[in-house]
């Protein structure tokens, strides 16, 4: 009988102790397959996303440097026309996120028989190229790059174009008006640009890793995409029309937000390959593009795990 006693008092000892360590596998089994808060998914995308908005923003401010300068040294109406070609070609040799750069003068301010007075230095390969600007086919005080700063009176971001006739790609241009006093008055004597190039900005911008497969796209304020991976879709679409041709109406109010310069973070299938993804937005601080940063939902799922 005390064999027998002694028998059943281990049994049930090996017993309780194998379910309470049942109970703690089962819990800790639990606790790896707990959603994860949204908060978490939140603060690990706001981190990649800021850490691409600031690196594209750190580039575009540098790139707005270089014509404010230039229209401060312009203040000084004693420069002549080699110090004006020397002071463009050192910015644009000097910079290589700019294309090219220009002065160009009001009709008749910097040479009273010169109608278009626009010194231009741009890049083409491995060289610095030289034309003047402006003619009868290319007014260029009657571009955009030109008037809005002229009208607004401060520094203006162009939406993307083609410039034919100048720098024969698709750009964007910083322009930056400049003036000088006469008889105690402000006057506008004209613009200095510079110019990047969009295929430039969008290798910079594909260069920058989130996550595996997450990508950053910019949108212009019009929601013009300037830069996105897949290249059929740069200047040929804007978020808008990728909502109809994917018949996807929710999309246009996504749109409307972000070229409204609101900021979300928002869950949304990828339109291209249907996979759960999580998109990051908010407008660039030095213009106001919306910049936009697509997180697949497993990585992103991944980053926090490893957090």
């Amino acid at each position: 009988m005390k064999n027998r006693r002694a028998v059943f008092k281990l049994t049930s000892l090996i017993l309780v102790t194998a379910v309470v360590f049942f109970l703690i596998i089962q819990n800790h089994d639990a606790e790896k397959v707990r959603p994860v808060p949204a908060a978490d998914l939140r603060d690990s995308a706001n981190n990649l996303f800021y850490s691409t908005l600031n690196k594209i923003e750190t580039i575009l401010k540098a790139v707005e440097k270089v014509p404010q300068q230039i229209a401060i040294s312009l203040e000084d109406t004693s420069r002549t026309k080699e110090n004006l070609l020397s002071l463009i070609r050192q910015s644009v040799e000097n910079n290589p996120e700019i294309y090219g750069a220009a002065i160009a003068f009001e009709p008749y301010m910097f040479d009273p028989d010169a109608l278009y007075f626009a010194p231009y230095f741009y890049k083409h390969g491995d060289e610095i190229k030289f034309t003047y600007i402006g003619d009868e086919a290319y007014k260029y005080f009657s571009w955009d790059w030109y008037k809005i700063p002229k009208e607004k009176n401060e520094p203006t971001w162009s939406e993307p174009y083609f410039d034919g006739g100048a720098g024969n790609i698709v750009m964007v241009t910083h322009s930056v008006p400049f003036y000088c006093e006469v008889k105690g008055t402000k006057k506008f004597m004209g613009v200095v640009t510079a110019d990047i190039s969009l295929a430039w900005l969008q290798k910079m911008i594909s260069s920058i890793k989130t996550t595996e497969t997450g990508y950053a796209f910019l949108l212009s304020k019009k929601g013009t995409l300037i830069t996105h991976p897949r290249q059929d879709l740069v200047m040929n679409h804007t978020i808008f029309s990728l909502a109809d041709e994917f018949n996807q109406p929710e999309f246009r109010n996504l749109g409307k937000s972000m070229v409204n310069g609101e900021t979300n973070f928002v869950a949304k299938k990828n339109i291209f390959t249907e996979e759960d993804a999580w998109l990051f937005y908010a407008p660039l601080p030095s213009n106001g593009w919306p910049l936009g940063v697509v997180f697949p939902q497993n990585e992103l799922l991944a980053g926090v795990d490893k957090s």
